[in-house]
C-alpha cells in the first residue's frame, strides 16, 4: 500500500453544553482521532473563540506530524516519493525510475540507517564514490549514470523541502563527477552504401533503410504505419512510436504501439526521395501478397511497415542487436541502429545542409544535438534534403 502524505483535520462539535475539537490524524495509513475539550461553554457565546483555537490546534497537530515524518528514513522517502511520481511521467520514465530507487539507491541508504532530516551531501557523495568504485553493485558505474542518480535524489529531497520536512537540499552542495561525453560513430558515403548493398534481401532491410533515409529513430521506424505513408504526396508522417518496456513479461510479448513520439517536434511530415517511393511500394505488394498465401499470417501488425514474412513486428531489442551483427560480418566497422541516424544527419551536414534545416528533418529540439534552438525546415527546404539523401544513396 502507498504511503500517503500525513494530514490533519480538525473539526468544531459540542458535547452537552461545552465546545469540543475533534483532530483527525492520518499517517502512514493509519487514523488516530482525539477529542480534546475547549473548556468553552455553548451557552456563553464562546463560537468564535472556539472557532480560534481549532485553529491553533490544526497547526500544532500539523507540527508535529511533520516532525515524525522527517524522522523516516531516507529510503523510506525515496520510496514514498517515486510513488507519487506514477502517473506523472511517462509509464516507461516512471518503471526506471522505481527500478534505480528501489534496487539500488534505497538499499544503500537504508543499510547506513541514514534518517531523512539527517542526511548531508557528504552522505550522498559517499553513495557515488562507492557505485563509482564499484564497492557496491555487480559493477562500477559511470559519471553519466551518477548524474541519473543525482537527478532522481534532488527531486526527491525538492519535495521534502516542499513540504517542510527539511529546511535545505543536500543535493544542492553535492560535488559531481563531470559527465563523459557521447562521441558517437557514423559511416561515410561509401560505407554506408556498401552497408546497404550487404543486407539486401533481409527482413531487417526496410528499418536500415528508413535509418537511412530519413535519420529516423529506432522505435520511429517500427512505429511507421502504412497509413502513414502518402505515395500521392510523397510524404511519410512520424505519428507515433512503438516501445516493449511492460511492467512485466517479455519484451517481444510486451511491444506496443504509442500514438505519440518523443517530443512534439519529433511529429513531423517528411518528404520521400524517389528510391524510397519505389521501395516500399514494392514492399507493399510483397507484403499483401504473403498475407494472401499463408493462413497463418501475423494479422495483429497489419497496418505496420516493419514486420517480417509472417506478419510479426520486428522486435526492437532484435534490431538493436542485429544491425551492429550485420556490420561486422559485411566487413565494415561496427555500427549501432542509433548511429545510422547519426550518419544521415553527418552526411546531410556535410553536404551542405544548415543545422536549422537538420533540426525540422530529424525532429530533435534541443542544442546539445545540433547546435542551435529548435526550427521547422521549410517545404523546400526538406525536399532538398529529400534530394541529398537520395543522391547519396543511389549513387
Amino acid at each position: 500500500m502507498k504511503n500517503k502524505k500525513p494530514t490533519v483535520k480538525v473539526n468544531l462539535t459540542t458535547k452537552g453544553d461545552n465546545y469540543y475539537a475533534i483532530v483527525n490524524v492520518n499517517c502512514n495509513g493509519k487514523r488516530n482521532q482525539k477529542w480534546i475539550n475547549l473548556h468553552l461553554s455553548v451557552s456563553g457565546h464562546n463560537k468564535r473563540k472556539a472557532d480560534d483555537e481549532c485553529k491553533k490546534l490544526f497547526v500544532e497537530w500539523s507540527e508535529k506530524i511533520i516532525s515524525l515524518d522527517s524522522e523516516m528514513l531516507f529510503a523510506d522517502w525515496l520510496i514514498k516519493w517515486v510513488d507519487t511520481e506514477k502517473g506523472m511521467v511517462e509509464d516507461s520514465t516512471w518503471r526506471e525510475k522505481y527500478r534505480q530507487i528501489n534496487n539500488i539507491i534505497a538499499p544503500y541508504f537504508r543499510d547506513k540507517g541514514i534518517k531523512l532530516c539527517d542526511l548531508s551531501e557528504n552522505d550522498i557523495e559517499d553513495f557515488y564514490k562507492a557505485k563509482m568504485s564499484g564497492e557496491i553493485g555487480k559493477k562500477a558505474v559511470g559519471a553519466n549514470t551518477i548524474h541519473h542518480y543525482q537527478a532522481e535524489i534532488h527531486k526527491a529531497l525538492k519535495q521534502a523541502v516542499r513540504e517542510r520536512l527539511i529546511t535545505l537540499n543536500p543535493a544542492d552542495f553535492v560535488k559531481l563527477p563531470k559527465k563523459t561525453k557521447h562521441n558517437a560513430f557514423w559511416y561515410s558515403d561509401k560505407q554506408l552504401l556498401a552497408f546497404l548493398d550487404y543486407i539486401k534481401g533481409q527482413e531487417i532491410e526496410v528499418v536500415i533503410l528508413l535509418c537511412s533515409w530519413f535519420g529516423l529513430r529506432r522505435g520511429e521506424c517500427l512505429g511507421l504505419r502504412w497509413c502513414d505513408i502518402d505515395f500521392d504526396n510523397r510524404t511519410i508522417k512520424i505519428r507515433g512510436v512503438i516501445k516493449d518496456k511492460g511492467e512485466s513479461g517479455s519484451k517481444k510479448r510486451n511491444l506496443h504501439y504509442v500514438p505519440k513520439t518523443k517530443s512534439a517536434s519529433s511529429m513531423r511530415n517528411l518528404p520521400m526521395p524517389p528510391s524510397s517511393i519505389s521501395f516500399l511500394q514494392q514492399l507493399k505488394q510483397l507484403q499483401d501478397k504473403r498475407k494472401s498465401k499463408n493462413p497463418n499470417y501475423n494479422t495483429k501488425w497489419d497496418e505496420f511497415v516493419c514486420v517480417r514474412p509472417n506478419g510479426d513486428l520486428i522486435p526492437l531489442e532484435y534490431v538493436s542487436r542485429k544491425i551492429p551483427e550485420l556490420t561486422i560480418k559485411a566487413g565494415l566497422p561496427r555500427l549501432k541502429c542509433h548511429e545510422l541516424r547519426h550518419t544521415n544527419l553527418t552526411l546531410l551536414y556535410e553536404k551542405g545542409a544548415s543545422w536549422k534545416e537538420l533540426q525540422g528533418w530529424s525532429g530533435d529540439s534541443t542544442v546539445r544535438l545540433l547546435q542551435d534552438t529548435y526550427t521547422h525546415a521549410s517545404d523546400k527546404s526538406k525536399e532538398k534534403l529529400a534530394n541529398f539523401i537520395d543522391n547519396i544513396l543511389t549513387a
